[in-house]
């Protein structure tokens, strides 16, 4: 693991946290306190390339763009995560709701006030897992997956049609 996400779990005051429960997937550590703090690896696989920062704070903004779209009261924002000494603090991305400047001019900003990007994570709030779809499948009934149904294929309608030979669709 890398040494500033150990710092974070062994002291989850940087994040404003009492405690942090940690979970990894092949491509991603993720921080469960009050909110969920999702960091790429840096890593390159052969679907994807998360190696460097630059490449992990595009991922970041994506999946947090992407995801919005059917879940804008979870994913909160992108925060980079820096250190001064022997501190960390995580800098929120500014201006996702509208038009986010550059990576590069994020990254220049919060340097020069002396402090220096360790990471990139998806901040989100944390549900409960009381709450997920997987959870309350027993309470469903056929109105509630109908209303689930036509909620997904209204947002697949919504999206813009590509041709078949583009690769995605």
């Amino acid at each position: 693991m890398q040494e500033h996400l150990q710092n974070i779990i062994d002291n989850p005051s940087f994040l404003n946290e009492a405690s942090l429960e940690v979970k990894e997937t092949h491509i991603s550590t993720v921080l469960i306190g009050e909110n969920v703090y999702k960091f790429k690896k840096p890593i390159r696989l052969d679907f994807v390339d998360q190696e460097s920062l630059e490449s992990r704070a595009l991922l970041c903004f994506e999946e947090w763009r992407l995801n919005r779209r059917l879940s804008p009261r979870v994913y909160l924002g992108v925060d980079l995560l820096a250190r001064k000494e022997d501190r960390l603090k995580l800098f929120p991305w500014p201006g996702l709701e509208r038009e986010p400047p550059a990576f590069s001019i994020v990254l220049s900003e919060v340097e020069s006030h002396g402090w220096t990007v360790q990471d990139i994570c998806v901040r989100m709030e944390h549900l409960a897992d009381a709450n997920r779809l997987e959870e309350k499948v027993s309470e469903l009934d056929a109105s509630d997956m109908d209303r689930l149904a036509e909620k997904i294929a209204s947002f697949h309608r919504s999206l813009p049609s590509r041709p078949p030979s583009s690769g995605f669709g």
